[in-house]
């Protein structure tokens, strides 16, 4: 790293912190779509396409985890030699809190979904409004 300039090294933590927020993105967006797709087909969703979905959704999901914790790890990379050059950007408490609520949001989220997508929706239809 330490061929790059300053202003190149603070491009690349850009990047990184975008490519972070466009797997969170994406990951939101497949989220969505299997709550409006289970929404949608409600009772026609049978039991083994249920569960290949819900597999499916969790492999994805896993995807998008590994992918952030490399890209976190080279963003807090790429934040410390930022700081060894003097350039101070955030603190490494708040890299840890992001990433850790990060994570919290993917497995929690995770679970919400698979557990909609594998529950009775007749529990939802018949519930007063």
């Amino acid at each position: 790293m330490d061929s790059l300039t300053t202003a190149e090294l603070l491009e690349l933590i850009l990047i990184t912190n975008e490519s972070l927020i466009t797997n969170f993105q994406l990951w939101i967006m497949i989220t969505f779509v299997v709550f409006i797709a289970r929404f949608a087909v409600k009772q026609r969703l049978e039991g083994i396409l249920r569960i290949s979905i819900s597999m499916l959704y969790v492999a994805i999901t896993i995807i998008f985890m590994i992918r952030s914790a490399i890209d976190g790890i080279s963003y807090v990379s790429l934040v410390l030699e930022a700081g060894n050059r003097g350039v101070e950007l955030t603190s490494a408490l708040a890299i840890n809190v992001s990433a850790n609520l990060l994570l919290a949001v993917y497995v929690f989220g995770t679970a919400l979904t698979v557990w909609y997508l594998n529950s009775r929706t007749d529990r939802f239809e018949n519930a007063e409004t």
